[in-house]
């Protein structure tokens, strides 16, 4: 996707892209509040985990659960690196899906973790946040 692109879809994400097939923006309300800083799913009981506030956000946007799927595992059985990557179906003025690749890890856990970050990022950028 080049930059342009990447920056049409944000604005039409915010509401900020005007043209006359877009329906009204108010039909789309983004969450809106502060997300900290601490993204790394490892908070405490009261902050949860980076996967838990990405299934809340889509839960309170009434949009469907995100997908984690294993897309990569590699290495000896001793020593296994695995990838994870999420999928999330935004439902708006127009449905966009987004789709994160985590780095490898060597636990599912923390793979699936790494992968819910980049989608949080990307939502964040879009204006959807999610105060914990």
């Amino acid at each position: 996707m080049e930059h342009s692109e990447a920056e049409r879809v944000l604005q039409r994400l915010r509401g900020e892209y005007r043209s006359e097939t877009v329906p009204d923006p108010d039909t789309f309300r983004p969450l809106r509040a502060v997300m900290d800083g601490n993204s790394k799913g490892k908070g405490t009981q009261n902050q949860g985990s980076t996967k838990s506030h990405l299934y809340e956000i889509c839960a309170v946007n009434h949009w469907k659960a995100p997908l984690f799927e294993c897309c990569n595992d590699e290495g000896p059985d001793h020593h296994k690196l695995f990838t994870f990557k999420v999928i999330v179906e935004i439902r708006g003025l127009r449905t966009t899906t987004i789709e994160c690749m985590g780095n490898p890890h060597s636990k599912k856990k923390a793979a699936a973790e790494n992968a819910a970050e980049g989608a949080l990022w990307f939502l964040n950028q879009a204006g959807y946040r999610f105060k914990h």
